[in-house]
């Protein structure tokens, strides 16, 4: 069974958070994210909670910052 909150879609606008959505599945997470890169002029970040379940690990993040290769609608 997958973990529910294994990975986290993060919106934020201004440096606030805006929205967070939690999935199991890293398939409907990327499709979560890939639908929202672009829209509402936001910064989207999609995380995995690491193996000890206390924190997140970015895998990608639109817009990109100087230091992240761009990752939009993979």
């Amino acid at each position: 069974m997958d973990d529910p909150g294994r990975y986290r879609l993060t919106l934020t606008s201004r440096d606030r958070t805006m929205s967070t959505g939690w999935w199991g599945a890293l398939a409907t997470a990327e499709r979560k994210y890939s639908a929202t890169v672009g829209l509402y002029g936001m910064r989207i970040e999609l995380a995995e909670r690491d193996s000890s379940g206390s924190d997140y690990r970015l895998l990608k993040s639109w817009p990109p910052t100087a230091s992240e290769p761009a990752a939009r609608g993979e």
